[in-house]
C-alpha cells in the first residue's frame, strides 16, 4: 500500500540531489546517464571513466594551463 507523505522518486532525483549536495559534479552526473544508456562494453567502460573522475580531471588541467598561460 501507500504510505501517508511519501512518493516515487522523480526520474534523475537523487542524482540532481546528489550534484546539488556536492556528492557528484557535473561531468560524474553525466557518466552515470551515460552508462544507464550504454549499449556496448566500450561505452560502459568509458561512462565508468568519467564517473571516476577522469574527465574532470582533465578539465581541470586545462583549465589550469589556461589560467597559467592567460594569467
Amino acid at each position: 500500500g501507500r504510505v501517508p507523505g511519501l512518493r516515487p522518486a522523480e526520474p534523475g532525483e537523487f542524482t540532481r540531489r546528489a550534484v546539488r549536495l556536492g556528492k557528484l559534479d557535473l561531468t560524474a552526473a553525466e557518466g552515470l546517464g551515460d552508462l544507464v544508456r550504454a549499449q556496448t562494453e566500450a561505452q560502459r567502460r568509458q561512462a565508468l571513466r568519467q564517473m571516476d573522475g577522469q574527465l574532470a580531471q582533465l578539465y581541470q588541467r586545462w583549465s589550469d594551463t589556461l589560467t597559467r598561460v592567460l594569467g
